[in-house]
């Protein structure tokens, strides 16, 4: 979908970045995808040179006079709200309705000794940008979840001649402006929003369609999973000579897989032709892309889609760098020599983490202070515990009823859960680090240990401002450490250790800009 055409309204957003242009060109590399390190300059580039992240003028002031806006909240979800809030009252012109921090007066202690701080950081502004998107994909009347993956999410269509009121499609428009600032502020797409939302954004539908089955491959794997048994059978189904449904290639199994694929489409396998030719294959393959990835037949015309687009093109304002405006498409093309913008969305959607070396070939950091030689063995171990930990599918442990067993049983098989949620818990992201460089590590230090007394580990303390774990090493953690396997037990054998990690994991409170 081509970004909005350009009007004087548009180009006095009350939404501006100051953007500068990039003038460097970069080829795409051979493999039809940019590079990590491509993407990170692309984003960088204009990042380290910004002055303010985010400009937006007050509501009692002139436009002309932009001031940041600084938000105070007691916790990341009334962050996230008041974003969100923010945004939507931006587009509309009306003051947002805001979450109100609400205290409880107890006049008669005159001093507590609480020393209050105040927060802020990358992990707190990575939290509220994780939590802003968990609020808009559970308001079902706008989101729902995508039929090829449950984990993300596509617009909820209304079917029909049913069409959206303004005050939807100005909520759809606030998703569409939170989605792009979440890819210029973090380089990555939103872990919750369908990578193919963004696509039928950026991409004509021509485009959309010829987007090649290798690229279909790489950014939605289960999509692609569903949509294999249509493309490699084919030959099969193509035939002017010969009926398909008499192949003997096509086994009951195949046919029902096929079954399966078409009735998404609203196609019924039964009635499609008995000589399927080559243009019917190409539309009916279109068909069931657009229900498949999309759930719709035709979403670019949608009034719920054209509001996304129109918010996630909303003009970011280059300020002194250059006299125009530009949008999303314009960012990418002015900077990376590519015929469509699809490499480039499909790099920034393509941050979860599917495979757990992904975050153990050398991004885990095990650091000990210099004065007590001991942590160094201490850490070892650890690193050692913590590597089976990663290394086993699923939750560890119920952590005492706080998971559900719904729950437990969805995760039971997936390869990658602990390793997500270390990934949360430290960076208060889900989503890898688009710097190709970046670490996680675990700092060790002594606690204040009796010996001659029993005790329970200390509490893992994780930084999410620095990607940082505080380790204390006491006689509890000691304990733990040391625990060896029994004889004849398998890498599913739970100790102590994965029990006692995975409850850090799953209740981490996050520690934001504090050393």
């Amino acid at each position: 979908m081509p970004p909005p055409a350009e009007s004087d309204e548009e180009l006095v957003s009350p939404l501006q970045l100051a953007l500068p242009i990039a003038r460097n060109q970069n080829e795409c590399p051979a493999d039809g995808m940019i590079s990590y390190e491509q993407l990170n300059r692309w984003r960088m580039n204009w990042f380290n040179k910004l002055s303010d992240a985010a400009e937006i003028p007050r509501f009692d002031e002139d436009i002309e006079e932009i001031q940041p806006a600084h938000i105070f909240a007691q916790s990341v979800d009334h962050l996230s709200i008041a974003l969100l809030n923010l945004v939507i009252g931006l587009i509309t012109g009306n003051k947002p309705d805001l979450p109100d921090a609400r205290h409880c007066a107890v006049g008669f202690i005159t001093e507590t000794g609480i020393e209050e701080w105040v927060s802020s950081g990358m992990g707190l502004e990575r939290g509220m940008f994780t939590a802003v998107f968990e609020t808009i994909v559970l308001q079902d009347k706008f989101w729902s979840q995508s039929p090829a993956n449950d984990t993300n999410h596509i617009p909820y269509w209304l079917s029909g001649r049913l069409t959206r009121s303004l005050d939807a499609q100005q909520h759809f428009e606030a998703h569409g402006a939170l989605i792009a600032m979440h890819i210029l502020i973090h380089g990555a797409g939103p872990a919750r929003i369908s990578i193919w939302i963004v696509l039928a954004i950026v991409l004509t539908k021509e485009k959309f369609y010829q987007l090649p089955d290798e690229f279909i491959q790489y950014v939605d794997p289960a999509a692609f999973t569903q949509l294999q048994p249509w493309l490699q059978h084919k030959n099969f189904l193509v035939n002017s000579e010969r009926k398909w449904r008499e192949n003997e290639n096509l086994t009951p199994k195949v046919c029902q897989a096929l079954s399966m694929l078409v009735g998404r489409a609203r196609i019924n396998l039964a009635d499609l032709p008995e000589y399927i030719s080559q243009s019917e294959y190409g539309s009916l393959t279109e068909q069931i892309k657009s229900w498949l990835f999309l759930n719709h037949d035709n979403p670019w015309e949608t009034t719920e889609l054209q509001a996304i687009s129109k918010g996630f093109h909303r003009k970011w304002q280059t300020g002194a760098f250059s006299p125009k405006s530009l949008n999303m498409i314009h960012m990418i093309q002015e900077y990376f020599t590519l015929e469509t913008p699809a490499p480039m969305i499909g790099r920034l959607f393509c941050q979860k983490i599917v495979d757990v070396d992904q975050i153990l070939k050398g991004h885990l950091v095990f650091e000990t202070n210099d004065l007590s030689p001991h942590l160094e063995y201490v850490a070892k171990i650890f690193e050692l515990r913590l590597v089976r930990y990663l290394q086993q599918p699923g939750h560890a442990t119920d952590c005492n009823g706080i998971i559900p067993q719904y729950a437990m049983k969805k995760a039971f098989k997936d390869p990658v859960l602990r390793a997500r949620l270390l990934l949360l818990a430290c960076t208060d992201m889900e989503l890898l680090p688009s710097d190709p460089n970046w670490k996680i590590k675990f700092s060790f230090s002594d606690a204040d240990i009796d010996w001659c007394k029993k005790e329970i580990p200390k509490p893992l303390t994780f930084r999410a401002c620095f990607s940082r774990v505080d380790v204390s090493y006491n006689q509890g953690l000691r304990d733990i450490l040391v625990e060896s396997l029994s004889n004849g037990s398998g890498p599913d054998y739970l100790l102590l250790f994965d029990h006692w990690f995975h409850e850090q994991l799953v209740s981490a409170p996050k520690v934001y800009n504090i050393y």
